[in-house]
C-alpha cells in the first residue's frame, strides 16, 4: 500500500489502529510501574552533574605568558595551548584578543599564532 493510494476511509482506520496502540502501550506501562512498586525497586535518580573546577585568578594568564615566552620568536599556537592548558580554544582566543591591548609585547605571528617579542 502506498501513499498516494491511501483513502480517507483507509486513514480513518489507521488512526483507530494508531489510537488502539497509544491505549495498549499506556495500560503497559502503568502495568511495569505496579510491578516495580511491588518488587520495591525505586527508579534511579540521574546523576548530579558536578561542576568544572575554576583555575586561580591569573593562573592561564601566567601559563599562556610561559608558554609564549618558551616559544620564542617562532611563536606558538592556540590550540597547542589550549592543550596543554587543557582549557577550550575559544577562552584562548578571547584571552589573547584581551590581552593584546595590556601586554604590548604579545605579536601575532599568523592564523592562531602568537609570540612574545621583548
Amino acid at each position: 500500500m502506498s501513499l498516494s493510494t491511501l483513502t480517507s476511509s483507509d486513514l480513518r482506520q489507521l488512526a483507530k489502529l494508531v489510537e488502539a496502540k497509544e491505549a495498549l502501550l499506556a495500560r503497559v506501562a502503568k502495568i511495569d510501574r505496579q510491578l516495580a512498586a511491588f518488587e520495591g525497586s525505586q527508579p534511579e535518580p540521574a546523576p548530579k552533574r558536578r561542576a568544572k573546577k575554576r583555575a586561580k585568578h591569573g593562573q592561564v594568564k601566567n601559563a599562556i605568558l610561559n608558554l609564549l615566552k618558551q616559544s620564542g620568536k617562532k611563536g606558538i599556537t592556540v590550540k597547542v595551548i589550549a592543550g596543554k592548558l587543557g582549557v577550550g580554544v575559544n577562552r584562548i582566543h578571547t584571552w589573547f584578543y584581551n590581552a593584546r591591548k595590556s601586554f604590548k609585547q604579545i605579536k601575532k605571528t599568523g592564523p592562531g599564532k602568537y609570540c612574545w617579542q621583548e
